[in-house]
């Protein structure tokens, strides 16, 4: 009689095995090309592309931004302005505007049954 336990070890074990299966590459791949894709239809410099990076753990692949301002680009942030409409620090500013994220990761996980 063959007894199996279920618990984290053993999850961790079978996840190890399926994670080293080319179906699961080329979905990871493919995910990949995906974000970078969208990511060049919003960015100018290329800076967020260019930092993107696909790797693999025991268990699962991981795509990710490697830049200061990651979570600004993302889920959006607040650009200061002095009085006369220039960027300012957040010292000293007279306003501020909302910048809304591109959600570009969020955006492609959630197609693909994420979140």
């Amino acid at each position: 009689m063959i007894e199996v336990y279920d618990n984290e070890a053993v999850h961790e074990d079978i996840a190890a095995v399926v994670a080293r299966q080319p179906e699961f590459a080329a979905a990871a791949a493919k995910v990949f090309a995906e974000i970078e894709a969208s990511a060049a239809a919003h960015m100018q410099t290329g800076e967020q592309v260019a930092s993107f990076s696909l790797s693999q753990g025991k268990v699962d692949w991981s795509i990710a931004p490697s830049t200061d301002h990651d979570a600004a680009l993302e889920f959006g942030h607040y650009v200061y302005q002095d009085a006369q409409g220039r960027r300012s620090g957040r010292e000293g500013a007279r306003y501020r505007t909302w910048v809304h994220g591109t959600y570009i990761m969020r955006s492609v996980v959630s197609a693909h049954g994420g979140f």
